[in-house]
This record gives structure tokens, sequence and C-alpha cells, in this order.
């Protein structure tokens, strides 16, 4: 009997651990859905990121090289609180 899909917020999607766990999400597409991504200084991995789990809320600390659209720029805060997500990382 399954749990159904979990939302994750990944909290340092650009570090070490933040990539590992996306290459877990990346394993698992039919379990686990990336609802939100913060990175540290690394906004070419983000934008990255962003391209491609599309993920409903972003944290950076600089906007400069993130897409324009597609998602709501929100705090650390917000991300890890927000009624989708399931599970933070």
């Amino acid at each position: 009997m399954g749990r159904g899909v979990r939302r994750l917020a990944v909290l340092g999607s650009t570090g070490s651990i933040g990539q590992q766990t996306l290459d877990i999400v990346r394993s698992f597409p039919d379990r686990l859905e990336v609802v939100g991504l913060s990175g540290g200084r690394n906004n070419q991995l983000l934008a990255r990121q962003i391209e491609e789990f599309c993920p409903k809320l972003v944290y950076a600390s600089e906007r400069h090289g993130l897409p324009a659209a597609g998602f709501k720029l929100a705090s650390l805060e917000e991300l890890a609180s927000d009624d989708d997500v399931d599970l933070v990382g």
C-alpha cells in the first residue's frame, strides 16, 4: 500500500547533500516531487535545478541568473512551512 507522492522542500539544493537529495528525487519521480528549492551562491546550478524540477517556491539570496518566471520567491521559513510541503531536506 503506497503513500502517494511525497512533496519536498530542499534547503541547500546546490550543496553536496542537496544535490544528492535531488539525485534520489530523480530516481523516484513517481514518489517524490520538489515543491521548493533554496540555493546559496551558485545561481547557475540553482537555475538548472529550477528548470528541471519546476518548484513552486524558490529562495535565493540574489535573483541574478535565475529564470524570470514560473515560481514564487520565498523566504526559507515559507519554504519549510508551506502547506504543500511534506518533507524538508
